[in-house]
C-alpha cells in the first residue's frame, strides 16, 4: 500500500491517490465505481483556480455569477452513493440537482454507452455549467466511456420517462 504525504485536505492528490484512500477507508469497493472515478477527471468539474481541491475528500463550494452556490459533494459521498445504487451497464439514471454534473458523469461511466443518463438542474447558471462540463468531458474521454444519451435539462418531464434509478442531492 502506498504512503501518502498527509491526509486528504492537507495536500494535493491525484485521482489514483484519492481512489486508494477511499478504498482504504471502506468507501469504495465496486470495481466499476472505482474505474469510473478514475476515468472522470474531477478537476474538470471545478473552476481552474480551485483545481488544488479537486482530489481531496471534501466538498467544493463555488459561488456562481448569479449569486447562487454550487456545491460539489465529497468524493466519499459520491463513491458510497453510486455503489449503493449498484448502477449496471445499460441502466437509466437521473441525477436531480446535478450542479456541476460530476455525479452525472461518474454514473454515465458506470452505466456505459448502452445506458441513458440525465441530469436535472433548475438554475440556469448551474445548468450551463453542467452542460459545459459535459461538453469538455466528451472531448477528453474515449468514446467507450461516454453514454450516448447523456443530457442535462431544466425540465423533469424531458428526462423522467425512461429512468430506473435516481439520486437527489
Amino acid at each position: 500500500m502506498a504512503v501518502f504525504a498527509g491526509p486528504i485536505g492537507k495536500t494535493e492528490h491525484t485521482a489514483e491517490e484519492l481512489v486508494s484512500i477511499l478504498k482504504a477507508k471502506g468507501h469504495l469497493s465496486n470495481p466499476r465505481a472505482e474505474a469510473a472515478m478514475l476515468v472522470v477527471p474531477r478537476d474538470l468539474f471545478v473552476p481552474r483556480d480551485r483545481h488544488r481541491e479537486a482530489f481531496r475528500d471534501q466538498k467544493v463550494t463555488v459561488r456562481m455569477p448569479d449569486g447562487s452556490t454550487l456545491i460539489m459533494p465529497n468524493p466519499s459521498f459520491v463513491a458510497m452513493a453510486v455503489e449503493r445504487l449498484d448502477l449496471q451497464p445499460g441502466a437509466s439514471f437521473l441525477d436531480v440537482g446535478c450542479g456541476s454534473a460530476y455525479v452525472t458523469a461518474v454514473a454515465a461511466c458506470m452505466i456505459g454507452p448502452s445506458g441513458v443518463v440525465h441530469g436535472i438542474e433548475c438554475l440556469s447558471s448551474r445548468l450551463e455549467t453542467a452542460r459545459g462540463n459535459l461538453r469538455m468531458l466528451r472531448q477528453r474521454l474515449p468514446p467507450e466511456h461516454v453514454v450516448k444519451s447523456l443530457a442535462v435539462a431544466e425540465s423533469v418531464q424531458a428526462a423522467i420517462s425512461s429512468v430506473q434509478l435516481s439520486l437527489t442531492n
